[in-house]
């Protein structure tokens, strides 16, 4: 009898072991993804703030917009964005209330953002492949991605990132082996239409 309970009770052990494990993978999973958010966010912000002192307002707002894409709940880039909190509730100010998002910079201005949404992109992009490497390492292949397809969507041309969503290097671009036939394709017949043309 004694030991049928001792059976009974190392089984329960197991079983809690087996329930627990999924949930504190899940609560690490999530811990990460708000690490994620608040860095992106971060970034974003810092970028926004810096496009709007230059007088690149398209700029300053797709920030804000990408902003409210990881926090939709983020006062600054709602306030900013011409949204009011009213009964606890977003609502969206009519068109005329709204900051018109011109652009006002002169040449420098916008070579000094053009600049810094390039470093900003890199790090928002190295941000989600870091967590799609490690959620595609981790067996997480639906949430890897989800983040491997944003870091692609910040860079475009981060091979890692590229390769890890199973896509290969082509001619300039990554796609998939039929996507790359078809660029080497059109690229020859460019290059006879080119020839046929000097004749």
């Amino acid at each position: 009898m004694i030991p049928t309970l001792r059976s009974l009770s190392l089984l329960g052990l197991l079983c809690l072991g087996l329930l627990v494990r999924p949930a504190a993978a899940q609560d690490a999973l999530q811990k990460q993804e708000q690490d994620l958010t608040r860095q992106c966010v971060s970034a974003l912000s810092s970028f926004a703030s810096n496009a709007k002192s230059q007088k690149v307002g398209p700029r300053a707002k797709q920030a804000y917009d990408l902003i409210l894409q990881y926090d939709p709940d983020n006062s600054t880039a709602r306030t900013e964005l011409g949204w009011k909190k009213e009964k606890g509730q977003w609502v969206e100010q009519p068109p005329e209330k709204r900051k018109k998002w011109l652009d006002k910079a002169g040449y420098e201005g916008r070579f000094k953002v053009i600049d810094e949404w390039a470093k900003t992109s890199a790090k928002l992009s190295g941000f989600h492949k870091k967590l799609g490497l490690e959620l595609q390492a981790a067996g997480n292949a639906e949430r890897a991605k989800h983040h491997l397809e944003k870091a692609v969507y910040y860079n475009a041309m981060d091979k890692e990132a590229n390769v890890a969503l199973g896509l290969k290097e082509g001619p300039g671009f990554y796609g998939t082996e039929p996507q790359i036939a078809m660029a080497v394709k059109m690229k020859e017949v460019e290059k006879r239409a080119v020839e046929l043309a000097r004749k």
